[in-house]
């Protein structure tokens, strides 16, 4: 998940469930208190439908949520 209030591109890895037969839609779940900061500004909510695609970080391909989705 992308933050938004950041100066520099910061992610943090988030619980989600994919959902249905699309491989790139997946709902953001909620996450336990203690993991997550409550100073940060996330680019989607939790329970948020999202569209993810793959992405190369440190040498292997994560998912990266990177729009709503309509449905």
């Amino acid at each position: 998940m992308r933050l938004t209030n950041e100066q520099l591109d910061v992610w943090r890895p988030v619980i989600a469930r994919r959902k249905g037969a699309d491989p790139s839609l997946y709902q953001i779940l909620p996450q336990p208190q203690n993991l997550v900061p409550g100073d940060e500004t996330w680019e989607f909510p939790p329970g948020a439908f999202v569209l993810v695609k793959g992405h190369i970080s440190d040498g292997r391909t994560i998912k990266i949520a990177y729009e709503l989705s309509q449905n």
